[in-house]
């Protein structure tokens, strides 16, 4: 499928112009400008990463929230609680039960303006991880063309055993939109619900690892 989320577009996102409402304003990429920055022509060998001089900079699109929710959840436990539900900007990992008994039952996140029914999942030893445009305006970049999306998806959502792998994916499936997106997450098996929004209609699509998740 190629790259759809890539952690060496730091220059374009610097590129990226916002404005006041939050949306994203990018002039026409030069196309070399684009080519060279990503992540193709960083090479890894023995679990070390180095690109040719130039306009380089990595951030960890896609991952950092989840990456943090992992690192709180692996103190938590290795401090002895066993039971525990953290929650970074949207995105949770939950492990052993509730002081009631339950497990950690979460909503998934529905985005403005969307009406859809709630839609709850149990985390115990799982993560969920949200992606999408409703909360901060257009702000993903797909990394093939340096602009921004255009697929219709304003929330994705992927249950996944870590946080850091479902904030991942979760970025790739928006950057796809739903018909490719739903195609990956089948060969994956993951776990994903996308929620599109055109011309003010709502559209939510399960994948099959979710239906079997839900319907189960």
């Amino acid at each position: 499928m190629g790259v759809r989320s890539d952690p060496c577009r730091g220059f374009a996102q610097r590129a990226a112009d916002r404005g006041g409402d939050g949306q994203i304003r990018l002039a026409p990429p030069r196309p070399v400008y684009f080519h060279d920055v990503y992540l193709q022509n960083v090479q890894v060998r023995d679990r070390h990463a180095s690109a040719p001089a130039g306009r380089h900079r990595t951030r960890p699109f896609g991952i950092a929230k989840g990456y943090a929710v992992d690192a709180v959840a692996a103190l938590l436990e290795a401090a002895g609680f066993v039971h525990h539900l953290v929650e970074i900007g949207g995105e949770l990992v939950g492990a052993g039960m509730r002081p009631d008994g339950d497990p950690w039952w979460v909503d998934l996140e529905t985005p403005t303006g969307t009406i859809l029914p709630p839609l709850r999942v149990a985390l115990h030893g799982m993560a969920v991880a949200t992606s999408g445009d409703y909360r901060r305006g257009a702000h993903t970049l797909d990394p093939r063309t340096g602009r921004a999306i255009d697929t219709g998806i304003v929330s994705a959502s992927v249950i996944h055993r870590t946080a850091m792998d479902a904030d991942a994916w979760a970025t790739a499936l928006t950057v796809l939109g739903p018909v490719a997106g739903l195609e990956l997450a089948r060969e994956q098996g993951l776990a994903a619900r996308l929620v599109t929004l055109v011309d003010g209609d709502t559209c939510e699509y399960l994948s099959p690892g979710l239906a079997a998740m839900l319907f189960d």
